[in-house]
């Protein structure tokens, strides 16, 4: 098991109006600072969540849970765990960048053609 796991405190809620949320994200004084997407897969495993993403610059397995169960799912999956990572998508989308000579871009997102394709992929699963 990987010593330095990721950890982050995440609070989720649904928002059924996106139009209205950023409004009052605005209203506050929030502003757009950079966009990103993936498509995400997800399986529960070990009472963890072990999520598959797709990202504009490569897929990566994101494994949610307790220090113990993380442990069970790594072995379990057969994970190796010099490929763990503790990088954010953020960092790992501007060194992708920076290594293939691109110019600098917080924003990672698909072009359209892309997204529809791997949504078109999934779905045919």
């Amino acid at each position: 098991m990987p010593e330095g796991l990721k950890v982050f405190d995440e609070h989720e809620t649904l928002v059924a109006d996106h139009d209205a949320m950023a409004d009052c994200l605005k209203a506050l004084g929030y502003a757009v600072v950079f966009a990103y997407e993936k498509v995400r897969e997800k399986w529960r495993l070990n009472d963890c969540a072990v999520c598959l993403d797709t990202l504009p610059f490569g897929m990566y397995v994101e494994i949610e849970g307790t220090r113990d169960g993380i442990a069970a799912c790594v072995k379990e999956l057969g994970l190796a765990e010099e490929n763990a990572c503790t990088e954010t998508y953020h960092s790992l989308n501007l060194c992708y960048r920076t290594e293939r000579g691109l110019p600098e871009d917080e924003n990672f997102v698909f072009e359209e053609a892309e997204r529809e394709r791997i949504l078109k992929e999934l779905q045919s699963c």
